[in-house]
């Protein structure tokens, strides 16, 4: 099994093209170069995309700027390497889907007990233990699988004491 984590540039540079033209198509993109090579791709940037050789695409929610620092794809590697370890082949999709989603995650929590411009890929993994025990919980009772819960600065210090993250009453109201 093969798995690519490059960030625009870096696929510009694998399929000659421009970034400009590697980012007006980032799923279609993503998903011929996975059916095309049988690898699992995934594409770093705003709203991750993890292609699979069998063309389905998962597009991951969490995640936010200050991650796209050097380091960053390194710590996102070893989570995929460890999961994918702990789960093995058949379980691979999903993995590597979980990873994506629990590394942005923890860097949204890196995010809010800091500063987007100050942190590291070494505060991102700090921030691991909050993202694997986090659940994304509106006042319904609703699971949300999205980093939205994160904007709220109220919740500095990570997940309430039962693991829960509260929607915030905006993005409750939005849907």
């Amino acid at each position: 099994m093969i798995v690519l984590t490059p960030h625009p540039g870096e696929m510009a540079r694998l399929v000659g093209m421009t970034v400009r033209e590697v980012e007006a198509d980032r799923v279609g993109l993503a998903r011929s170069f996975a059916l095309e090579h049988g690898v699992t791709l995934v594409l770093k940037g705003w709203r991750t995309l993890v292609a699979h050789p069998d063309g389905s695409v998962a597009v991951n929610t969490t995640g936010n700027p200050s991650m796209a620092k050097g380091g960053s794809g390194d710590v996102l590697t070893g989570i995929i390497a460890a999961l994918l370890g702990q789960y093995g082949a058949e379980s691979a999709a999903q993995a590597i889907e979980a990873a994506v989603f629990l590394h942005g995650l923890a860097g949204d929590f890196a995010c809010l007990a800091q500063d987007e411009h100050t942190v590291l890929a070494t505060d991102t993994v700090s921030h691991l233990w909050q993202a694997f025990r986090a659940r994304l919980v509106d006042a319904d009772g609703f699971t949300w699988l999205t980093g939205a819960a994160l904007k709220d600065r109220s919740m500095e210090g990570g997940a309430a004491p039962d693991g829960t993250v509260p929607l915030p009453a905006a993005a409750r109201s939005s849907r």
